[in-house]
């Protein structure tokens, strides 16, 4: 079982995709997080990251109640709203699950959807 340090989708960006490059700021409880949509790694690269993790992506998509859909090998962690995938960040000893991706031609959104302690 995944223990979530915070479970609550929140937009963190919907815009433009040429401003993507700007830091993102937002607020957890009470503790702030600035990232860089540059910084997400797709969550299918979880294994390849070299920490030792008690979960693997799979695990994330299910405790998020998020789908995923296997093409031969290949495997699509989707995120929360149609067109999105999951990503994450690890910021000061936090995991951070986005759902990222162009949601409408020429607009991205991200979607914060949860944040596990690590350290």
């Amino acid at each position: 079982m995944i223990n979530f340090y915070e479970l609550e989708p929140m937009t963190v960006f919907d815009g433009d995709v040429v401003l993507q490059n700007k830091p993102l700021t937002f607020s957890i409880q009470g503790r702030i997080v600035s990232f860089s949509i540059n910084e997400l790694i797709s969550l299918n690269k979880l294994g390849g990251i070299g920490r030792n993790l008690p979960f693997n992506a799979d695990d994330l998509s299910l405790a998020l109640s998020l789908p995923v859909t296997k093409l031969g090998t290949l495997k699509i962690h989707k995120g929360s709203k149609q067109g999105l995938k999951l990503y994450f960040s690890i910021i000061d000893g936090y995991f951070y699950v986005f759902s990222f991706g162009e949601y409408q031609s020429g607009r991205l959104l991200c979607v914060f959807e949860g944040a596990i302690k690590v350290w």
